[in-house]
């Protein structure tokens, strides 16, 4: 066994969080830190992990990129429809997603359903 992998982790001081300091409306923060992200120039802050199921129950999970966030706070990404993680989505809607901004020492996980946003 390599130890020396183990050994890798960071003892992360920047900032912590309690789920007091967590608002009402959680993408209240989570628009906080993106654009603190955007801010600190890290490479691809909309980038984030889609996680989904297939009909094996076998999670799946890549990299995809937010285009936009709407005015009712959805957060959209752009698929084909035809691809393994759009035929995943469409027998299982539910999945997840996680923006891991290392530099900050912040990472965000959201689930929930997804639906298809109009052409």
């Amino acid at each position: 066994m390599d130890e020396s992998i183990a050994k890798l982790r960071l003892d992360y001081r920047q900032a912590s969080l309690t789920e007091k300091d967590v608002p009402p409306n959680p993408l209240v923060l989570f628009k906080t830190w993106f654009a603190e992200a955007k801010s600190a120039n890290l490479c691809e802050p909309n980038a984030m992990v889609l996680s989904t199921v297939d009909t094996h129950n076998f999670p799946h999970s890549r990299i995809v990129l937010l285009k936009y966030i709407t005015d009712q706070n959805e957060l959209v990404f752009f698929t084909n429809y035809e691809s393994n993680k759009g035929k995943e989505i469409a027998e299982n809607a539910f999945a997840s997603l996680t923006f891991f901004w290392g530099d900050l020492e912040r990472q965000v996980r959201i689930e929930g359903k997804i639906e298809k946003v109009s052409a």
